[in-house]
């Protein structure tokens, strides 16, 4: 059992994130934290009355001196997006809330896993990793949502239901992202999409968030993210010999290093265990390069 602070946590994605993670009884304290605390306070009595008759998980509102002790960190802080075309667009107005949130997670908590979630995500991932500082494998970005989107796309063009279909995306979470159209499989049998397949599932993958920030709802996939982000809690907490998709900071793995990109990994305690290097064709390796040098320059120019 393990405890959870979630900056922002008044936001879709944290308060999302919160009640989902409590629900499976999976933790022991979710601390939320946030300057909105009146919404804050609202999702923490919503939340713990929800769930109490399943779940012992404690929640409760918090403040960054509450970030003692944390096993994970979870990083949801971010201005809200309205009309923008491009993730990238986010990135000067995020830099001072993630420059404080990395304050106090060195002040407070070293030693957690950092979960990050605030876009854009590759870029803040790494910028975290420098400002924070510590080991690189403590620092995972959430990318998860791009897999999880391949699936249902290819889903939709296969005509089956989508938990039959496994698949992986690299690279950014964003214009730069690599869906490994050579990965993809049908129960667990690697298939190749026809041309008109692979034609509808790339407009699918390719034009979902132009769609999305299209209605001006001004709020973030949260149901999707949460999904996604306590699949990679639970891997963290108890290991999990499959491998996830996340930005993370390589070795030299797949010929990258100094910047975070997503990959899959092994997860476990302490955050990532191993990156699982497939076997990926020249082009999604240029494309994975593309991304991996775009995410570096933006996040030097920040630090």
């Amino acid at each position: 059992m393990a405890k959870i602070c979630i900056i922002a946590g008044a936001g879709v994605v944290g308060a999302a994130f919160a009640f989902h993670l409590a629900t499976p009884d999976l933790v022991d304290e979710i601390v939320m934290l946030d300057v909105k605390e009146n919404i804050l306070k609202a999702h923490v009595m919503d939340i713990g009355q929800g769930v109490s008759e399943e779940s012992r998980t404690a929640v409760r509102a918090g403040q960054a001196s509450d970030l003692t002790g944390a096993d994970i960190v979870m990083m949801a802080a971010s201005i809200t997006a309205f009309d923008i075309k491009s993730r990238d667009e986010l990135l000067n107005a995020n830099l001072g809330i993630v420059r404080d949130a990395a304050e106090n997670i060195a002040k407070y908590c070293p030693e957690a896993v950092v979960l990050n979630a605030t876009a854009p995500t590759d870029v803040f991932n790494y910028l975290l990793y420098r400002f924070a500082g510590g080991d690189r494998r403590k620092y995972i970005g959430f990318n998860y949502n791009d897999t999880l989107r391949l699936k249902w796309a290819a889903a939709r063009a296969l005509g089956v239901p989508a938990n039959r279909v496994d698949a992986v995306v690299l690279g950014e979470h964003g214009e730069k992202q690599v869906p490994l159209y050579e990965h993809i499989y049908l129960d667990k049998q690697k298939v190749t999409l026809s041309p008109e397949q692979k034609q509808e599932t790339a407009e699918i993958v390719d034009n979902w968030f132009s769609t999305y920030i299209g209605l001006h709802s001004g709020r973030s996939a949260g149901w999707t993210s949460a999904i996604g982000l306590v699949k990679v809690t639970a891997a963290i907490l108890q290991r999990s010999e499959t491998p996830i998709p996340c930005s993370v900071i390589p070795d030299g793995e797949y010929g990258h290093k100094d910047t975070s990109i997503s990959l899959p990994v092994i997860l476990g305690p302490g955050g990532v265990q191993k990156i699982v290097e497939l076997e990926i064709s020249g082009q999604s390796k240029d494309k994975l390069s593309e991304a991996a040098e775009k995410i570096a320059k933006m996040a030097k120019g920040c630090i």
